[in-house]
């Protein structure tokens, strides 16, 4: 009798034994599906989140934070998130990767070398380093046009307020303390004025130079006066002279 019983039992099972792996399919799918239903979020902002508060809430989400690169932004503190992928709302699962891009600060230049260059040779290296100079032109003996010092010195980095400044020679300007010659022949004092290109418009009396020796009794410019003798040609002087009795 018992033994029937286990054969009929047996028999049942071996009749329904092949819808098991239908069973635990059906079983699975739904399982799973529940799960995964149960276990998606909506994508969080990090957009303007420094970089750990970031990690510290995706951590919690079970999101996987992942840098993209970064992004030069002198106006953003760096290590904020500029941007994010997915999209703020996406609906993502769980250890999904979220991609961000962080701001970074500008690489600030170094001054360039300028001494002994031409500004032709500053503004080319300058410009390729994109620096804004500043040019100040000054009275030097070095050649016209030729960078004789500069702020600050070569080499060094430059702050986002420094200006860096060049100082380029402009030259020789020849002014001088102009001499007394009141006292001098007027002869003598022409030709120390021919000297340097200079020539003298002579006054004397009643316009009549005799052949009698002629000394200089006034002048113009005046003796201590500066005068800018680049151009010796535009100089303007005057001698009033006398004659010996």
């Amino acid at each position: 009798m018992r033994k029937n019983k286990w054969h009929t039992s047996a028999s049942i099972v071996y009749t329904y034994s092949w819808t098991l792996p239908f069973i635990f399919f059906i079983i699975g799918y739904f399982g799973t599906h529940i799960w995964l239903v149960q276990s998606t979020q909506s994508m969080p902002n990090f957009i303007g989140m420094p970089v750990h508060e970031a990690l510290e809430i995706s951590t919690n989400a079970t999101l996987n934070l992942r840098l993209l690169g970064y992004k030069h932004d002198p106006d953003i503190a760096p290590g904020t998130i500029l941007s994010q992928m997915p999209r703020v709302g996406t609906i993502v699962k769980p250890h999904q990767s979220v991609f961000i891009v962080v701001a970074q600060s500008p690489t600030l230049p170094s001054m360039p070398e300028g001494v002994q260059h031409s500004v032709a040779d500053i503004q080319r290296i300058c410009e390729k380093q994109g620096i804004i100079p500043m040019l100040y032109y000054i009275p030097h003996i070095w050649p016209a046009g030729m960078c004789f010092a500069q702020y600050p010195r070569a080499y060094t980095t430059l702050q986002k307020n420094t200006v860096p400044i060049f100082y380029i020679s402009s030259g020789i300007v020849h002014k001088v303390i102009w001499p007394t010659m009141v006292g001098l022949p007027v002869q003598e004092a022409i030709d120390l004025l021919a000297q340097k290109g200079i020539s003298a418009h002579i006054i004397a009396p009643n316009n009549d130079i005799k052949k009698t020796i002629a000394y200089v009794n006034k002048q113009r410019p005046l003796a201590g006066s500066i005068v800018d003798i680049t151009k010796p040609e535009t100089v303007a002087v005057q001698l009033e002279v006398t004659y010996a009795t």
